[in-house]
């Protein structure tokens, strides 16, 4: 599998920049592929202001999902 951009579909790799639903910019740390069919699997994310907060979000908070 692989993590993609909704609307280009173009690949998603670590250290990449993306912008959440929000506008916010944010780095991508890493991700964990869905395990089964009914997971979304999901996203390391690290905000890029003072504070540098890392989380684990779904990956459409990005504007991504997961392609085969």
């Amino acid at each position: 599998m692989r993590l993609v951009k909704d609307k280009t579909l173009e690949p998603v790799n670590v250290g990449d920049v993306l912008h959440t639903f929000r506008g916010e910019p944010v780095i991508v740390t890493g991700w964990r592929e869905p395990g089964r069919i009914q997971s979304t699997g999901r996203v390391y994310l690290r905000s890029m202001d003072e504070r540098g907060i890392e989380g684990e979000y779904f990956p459409s908070v990005v504007n991504c999902h997961w392609r085969v």
